[in-house]
């Protein structure tokens, strides 16, 4: 019975909860008692489903053990249906036996939701795992804690325990890392743990700067060491958000974007690997196509408006000179008390003097002055400047709609025309500027801003915000 009870205690405490609910045993004891059983018979079921959750009678070998498969249908209902969240099958072998797992009489228990930081504290202290050094322990604590929230990977953790205990691991053996790694495997069954891509960098520092905090009895040069590895993480975390944003700015693409994330970090990178690596790539696209979806939406919508406004200005100015008209007729009846008559243009006649010189008069040629040669919309994009940008429209998002519709006229022409014109938007002088400006920004970590009004001090060309902004909506709209 000794050794009943500690299988139970490792149970989830929700699991725990439901099995000794009296109110829960009574249910299912009338239940059974219904197919003619007494009491001793139907608490000796009972046992039997419950050592499917202790793990020692598979739930497929239940039905056979029960001997009917009626009762043996009930008695899942009763006792392992509600438990379906921490134990895996049960809805398929209800079926199997005839019955309904989505019956509406059974209330399901909910999977407990753990942080991965609670769910390593608890996992540990039931396997009785404590150190005697406090920071080894909230060391041990933090490795395993990035393991179960999806920093590292299981061979990286195991690496990472078995260092020397100077340079930030515990010195344990292979055996024993593995061994750390099946206890948490095992348990985290029975749980849903929070996790999350970005998530992980700032759980990382929050963990290490509380390690560092509540460090009251170690050396000097262990909180030194604590401190350089919060900052170290810090980095990493600044890093991250440094190459997201990056992609998110059209900066790099999706290639260029995984190639820095799986670069070491000494070399700029964050040192991704495998799952890890795939991961965080995917849901730095994700960003970037959520954001590219609601800019191209946005930049629909402004056009949509931009046209209607311009055929309202269009109608107005081709009203005015009949609402002019009718003005000067109200105002020539109010002063007159007459009605306005239709005036005939008057034809200029020429004197026969005039008309003698102008046709003996022989014309003089002007000087011909040499003008630019035009261009077509392909050079016209590549030669695109700041000054070019400004002169379009005073409002920079009326702007990007006149570049956009230029685009747009050379792939209803050819789609060859259409990729040039992109091409040649990407390397003028104005995509340049905007890309040296982000770039700046990043790499100081200001805001463009800011990194444009240094800029404007410094007597070099710069783009405003909303310029840039625009920019950026522009560059997210075109694709080949």
């Amino acid at each position: 019975m000794t050794d009943r009870l500690s299988h139970y205690q490792k149970l989830p405490q929700a699991v725990q909860d439901f099995l000794f609910d009296s109110d829960k045993e009574q249910e299912a004891l009338e239940a059974l008692k219904k197919f003619g059983l007494n009491d001793d018979q139907s608490f000796d079921l009972i046992l039997l489903a419950e050592d499917v959750l202790l793990g020692t009678l598979k739930l497929t070998e239940l039905a056979a053990k029960v001997g009917k498969d009626d009762l043996a249908r009930e008695l899942i209902t009763q006792r392992l249906l509600p438990l379906d969240a921490y134990l895996p099958g049960v809805g398929e072998e209800l079926k199997r036996l005839g019955g309904d797992p989505e019956t509406k009489e059974i209330k399901h228990v909910e999977k407990e939701e753990l942080t991965p930081d609670q769910f390593v504290k608890d996992s540990l202290k039931e396997a009785k795992l404590n150190l005697s050094d406090a920071t080894l322990q909230n060391r041990l604590e933090f490795l395993l804690t990035t393991y179960v929230g999806g920093g590292r990977s299981a061979v990286q953790t195991i690496s990472a325990l078995g260092r020397a205990v100077k340079v930030g691991g515990l010195e344990l053996d292979e055996a024993q890392a593995h061994q750390l790694i099946e206890i948490l495997d095992k348990r985290r069954k029975s749980f849903d743990i929070e996790t999350g891509a970005v998530g992980i960098m700032e759980e990382m520092t929050k963990k290490k700067e509380t390690e560092v905090k509540n460090e009251t009895n170690v050396t000097k040069v262990k909180e030194k060491s604590l401190i350089e590895m919060t900052n170290k993480s810090a980095d990493l975390e600044k890093r991250l958000q440094t190459i997201t944003q990056s992609r998110l700015k059209d900066l790099r693409n999706a290639t260029q974007t995984k190639t820095l994330l799986g670069q070491s970090v000494l070399t700029g990178g964050l040192g991704l690997t495998g799952d890890e690596l795939e991961r965080v790539a995917l849901q730095v696209e994700k960003l970037y196509t959520a954001q590219k979806v609601e800019l191209e939406k946005n930049a629909v919508e402004q056009k949509r408006l931009y046209l209607e406004e311009k055929r309202k200005r269009e109608m107005e100015v081709a009203s005015r000179p009949a609402k002019e008209e009718e003005e000067l007729g109200k105002r020539y009846t109010a002063l007159t008390g007459k009605l306005p008559l239709d005036v005939q243009p008057v034809v200029p006649r020429l004197s026969s003097a005039s008309l003698t010189t102008a046709v003996g008069t022989r014309p003089q040629m002007a000087d011909v002055k040499y003008t630019s040669k035009l261009v077509g919309p392909v050079e016209e994009l590549e030669r695109m400047t700041v000054l070019d940008f400004r002169r379009l429209a005073s409002d920079p998002q009326e702007a990007i709609m006149k570049i956009r519709d230029k685009i747009d006229l050379l792939g209803n022409e050819t789609y060859e025309k259409k990729v040039a014109g992109l091409r040649a938007w990407k390397a003028s002088p104005l995509n340049q500027l905007y890309v040296s400006l982000s770039q700046e920004a990043l790499k100081t970590g200001k805001p463009v801003a800011e990194v444009g009004r240094l800029w404007k001090d410094q007597g070099k060309e710069a783009l405003g915000v909303e310029e840039v902004k625009a920019i950026i909506q522009l560059n997210a709209g075109l694709h080949f």
